[in-house]
């Protein structure tokens, strides 16, 4: 693929003329503009005397050679007649270096106009003895930004920084922008910004240097226009596609917003974007200007800005060196944000690994799952306080609830489920329908649920005991009284106790029964309780048709009392064995009543009563100790 994008790039020279032989590279790494000798020759400059002469005093004296670039050097000076340290740049060939000499001249005149604080000033320009173009400018003791990026050390001495070395570097890049828009205001295009050609100064100052290429973008007699500049110019592995193509027409101020991505990708990758090992390769991608794939290190708004600023079509780029510098400043603004959301980010990678595990079989405690998703919601939703199109804090925070519904419903929770589902931006059909499925499962369940609520509180003898045991202990009294009552009167006056007696007790038994039974059912009954309540009534009927058949049969009346409570006994065991074994104590009083009658037949009156009262009452006292109020469970 290189080799392939090497041919079509030497297509393409040769398509606008350009001989791959005359691309070399001066002493800092740039494509020169071709030879301009109209500007020297037009040039009118004064002279500046280096050197003491008889009528004359030296307006700068030289000093110690600071620097040397591909077509100039740069000496520290003295300013003589202001006594000040400056700096003075000539060709590096002298007078007969007329490609030097007009870009020197270039440089100082850009320079000269560009008054900004991150534009180097310039004090004088002129020519010195040997008829060669000079200019003094201002001293700027410092280190080029270059060395500052690929040591961290050197870094942290001249930007003060030590907790967040990028951000430092992006505050030095936002003024480089600033001192791009400013030219870009001015009409001028730098064409060669790069980190080695910004200084940085001891106390900070940042200062853009190297305008030995720029171009006009309105018309200047000093500067060639942009659509005029021929052959290649500029620094191959930072070059705009434009650049490398030679297309001049095309120049704009979005080559220069280009050239600064190029330094931004330098900053965070360490490396320039057409970084190659030769020249014409790094022409060739260059021209190619494919989109960068950047790691996980980098984030993906700063990704996305620096896609958009090295986007290869101009139009697709932003529009000048102000708009990329607003984005930059908002990606430093956003900085907690995405602390925030890269911390909460590892909190929903924790919810996941529960997940996971709670996946594979492994017991997970719900309160651990609860607390990794409220903590990571919590933390994207604060990342989206401060920023709210945070990208990782709105793509993290659905993705931390799309897990958390899938974990409830797995738990069989649709209604949290549902809850959380409301909280996605968007909805979710997938989603939604397996909500709405487990909700209508739920229902389900849920109605069978009552329905069996309903039927355990129709059956529940417990519901109303507490009545049932008032009405059972007064029917106790009641047969105990009269059995005591009639016995004493019986045994006091010799009168005889008979199937007379018996028929009037029972009734007095069977209306006290109907009028419990009306007294019961003007309040919530049962179906318990209705049931009971008949089998109440039918048992009074019982009573009564037993003394009837009795008397008819002419049976003896202890006989028929001792058959009267075998039936009793009888009766309540069915009563234990279908409804209450609670029961079970009435049927055996009744059962050993009956057997003490054989006995005793002289006692069995009393016995009778008393066997009522120890089996009702017994009954009696188990029912009020567990019963429930049947309003408060049935419904209504």
């Amino acid at each position: 693929m290189a080799e392939e994008a090497l041919s079509r790039y030497r297509a393409v020279l040769e398509t606008i003329g350009v001989d791959e032989a005359t691309l070399a590279l001066d002493d800092a790494g740039t494509l020169a503009s071709p030879t301009l000798p109209e500007l020297v020759s037009k040039a009118r400059l004064p002279a500046i005397y280096t050197e003491d002469g008889a009528d004359h005093d030296a307006d700068v004296r030289f000093g110690e050679l600071l620097g040397e670039g591909g077509m100039g050097r740069v000496f520290a000076a003295e300013q003589v007649a202001l006594g000040r340290e400056v700096a003075v740049k000539v060709p590096r060939g002298g007078a007969t270096d007329l490609a030097a000499s007009a870009q020197l001249l270039r440089e100082a005149w850009v320079t000269g106009r560009l008054e900004h604080p991150n534009i180097v000033p310039v004090y004088l320009l002129g020519t010195a003895k040997d008829g060669s173009p000079l200019f003094v400018m201002k001293r700027i003791e410092g280190a080029p930004w270059s060395s500052l990026i690929h040591d961290p050390a050197l870094a942290r001495r001249y930007l003060g920084r030590s907790d967040d070395l990028l951000d430092a570097h992006l505050d030095v890049f936002l003024r480089v922008c600033q001192a791009v828009a400013f030219a870009h205001d001015r009409g001028v295009l730098h064409r060669d910004l790069k980190p080695d050609n910004v200084m940085i100064g001891s106390f900070g100052e940042v200062v853009v240097v190297d305008w030995g290429i720029a171009v006009s973008l309105r018309g200047d007699s000093r500067l060639p226009l942009a659509r005029d500049a021929a052959g290649i110019a500029g620094t191959p592995a930072f070059m705009a596609p434009e650049m490398a193509a030679g297309a001049s027409e095309r120049l704009s101020e979005r080559s220069d917003v280009y050239l600064l991505g190029g330094v931004l990708h330098e900053l965070v990758t360490q490396r320039a974007p057409h970084d190659a090992p030769t020249p014409m390769q790094s022409l060739s991608l260059a021209y190619e200007s494919a989109p960068q794939a950047y790691g996980p290190e980098v984030s993906d708004e700063l990704a996305a800005i620096l896609r958009r600023a090295m986007a290869r079509e101009p139009d697709e780029r932003y529009a000048g060196a102000d708009e990329l510098s607003r984005a930059v400043g908002a990606f430093r603004r956003h900085k907690s944000s995405r602390e925030l959301a890269a911390a909460a980010q590892r909190r929903h990678e924790t919810l996941r690994a529960l997940l996971a595990r709670e996946a594979s079989g492994e017991p997970v405690e719900p309160a651990l799952v609860h607390e990794a998703f409220s903590e990571s919601r919590f933390g994207f939703r604060q990342a989206q306080v401060t920023w709210a199109e945070n990208p990782a804090a709105k793509a993290g925070l659905v993705a931390a609830t799309v897990d958390m519904i899938g974990y409830e419903l797995a738990h069989d929770h649709p209604r949290a489920a549902r809850v959380l589902l409301a909280d996605l931006p968007h909805a979710d059909e997938a989603l939604d329908r397996a909500v709405a499925e487990a909700e209508a499962r739920a229902a389900q369940r849920e109605a069978q649920f009552q329905e069996l609520v309903r039927f355990r509180d129709q059956v529940d003898t417990e519901l109303g005991a507490d009545d049932r045991s008032r009405a059972l202990l007064a029917m106790a009294v009641f047969w105990f009284v009269a059995s005591v009552g009639a016995s004493a009167l019986a045994r006091g006056r010799g009168q005889t106790i008979g199937y007379r007696e018996a028929w009037i007790a029972v009734s007095v038994h069977v209306a006290l029964v109907l009028a419990t039974h009306r007294w019961l059912q003007r309040k919530a009954m049962n179906l318990a309780q209705r049931r009971i309540g008949s089998t109440a009534v039918a048992g009074g009927a019982g009573l009564v048709a037993h003394w009837l058949l009795a008397w008819w049969c002419g049976l003896p009346f202890v006989a028929a009392l001792a058959m009267f409570l075998l039936w009793l006994g009888m009766g309540w065991t069915v009563v234990a064995a279908l409804w209450d074994r609670r029961a079970f104590s009435v049927s055996a009083s009744y059962f050993a009543a009956a057997l003490l009658t054989k006995l005793a037949p002289t006692w069995a009156i009393e016995i009778f009563g008393t066997a009522t009262l120890l089996g009702f009452g017994a009954l009696a006292l188990t029912w009020r100790g567990g019963a429930r109020d049947a309003r408060a469970t049935l419904p209504r």
